[in-house]
């Protein structure tokens, strides 16, 4: 899995014509499976991917190129709800929130994590929480826009995107964990989840 992930890397890197450019590549999902999803427990191949990834952009671009890395950290148990949240709606989760919390609390400490990664890589890496930066402009993405030195006369005209992929109200989340656990088939249960909150949201 590790060599399709470095395989698949290298195949996009490569349609890249850098031209003493800035290369920002952007994706949560680079650092591994979310925790929960097919068993996993936490972030431990973060590292692994890392080291591939900065393998992978040197043999493309050069192994003079200066590969940086920034992770963006939250609060422990804010950062652990999300994921409980977010997979009552995309799995068949069957856990309430507190044995969750429970079973998952070891692999909370995100910044284990960017340190074991700065471990396994010789570039840069930078780590910022997320409440840092509640009241920034351009939230999440200024640490990102800095790093690349975007110019003023560009980053005036950066226009906030809306938000994606928002785990689900609060007010539903016995919904989805009733659903969760009402004995449905796979696809009955993707409807079911849907349709409750497409209502929901109308």
């Amino acid at each position: 899995m590790l060599d399709q992930f470095g395989d698949d890397l290298r195949a996009v890197l490569t349609t890249i014509e850098p031209k003493n450019r800035c290369v920002l590549i952007t994706d949560e999902k680079l650092a591994g499976r979310m925790l929960g999803r097919d068993g996993h427990t936490g972030y431990e191949a973060t590292p692994a991917l890392m080291a591939r990834t900065e393998d992978v952009i040197c043999d493309v671009f050069g192994h003079e190129a200066d590969v940086v890395f920034l992770f963006i950290t939250r609060d422990h148990s804010d950062w652990l709800r999300s994921t409980y949240t977010h997979n009552l709606r995309t799995t068949r989760l069957v856990m309430d929130e507190a044995e969750y919390m429970q079973t998952y609390a070891s692999a909370a400490n995100l910044v284990d994590v960017t340190e074991a990664v700065a471990k396994a890589v010789t570039g840069t890496v930078y780590t910022i929480d997320l409440e840092d930066l509640a009241h920034a402009d351009e939230n999440p993405a200024r640490p990102l826009i800095d790093l690349i030195e975007l110019p003023a006369h560009l980053r005036k005209h950066l226009k906030p995107h809306d938000v994606m992929n928002k785990g689900p109200d609060d007010t539903l989340i016995d919904d989805l964990l009733a659903l969760n656990r009402a004995g449905l088939s796979d696809a009955a249960s993707i409807t079911a989840k849907a349709d409750h909150l497409k209502r929901a949201q109308t």
